[in-house]
């Protein structure tokens, strides 16, 4: 099997994807290394909008 990956330059659309991801890698998977308040210092509510 195959994987192809297509490298594109950023979009304005791309803005609410890229939050998303940051977001909710800091705070499902960081927060495994980190305190509840650190992730939240790192990665505010705010930016899940």
């Amino acid at each position: 099997m195959t994987i192809k990956i297509l490298l594109r330059n950023y979009r304005t659309e791309d803005t609410q994807a890229i939050a998303s991801i940051y977001y909710n890698t800091i705070h499902r998977i960081n927060i495994q290394h980190y305190t509840k308040e650190q992730v939240d210092e790192w990665a505010p509510v705010l930016l899940k909008q």
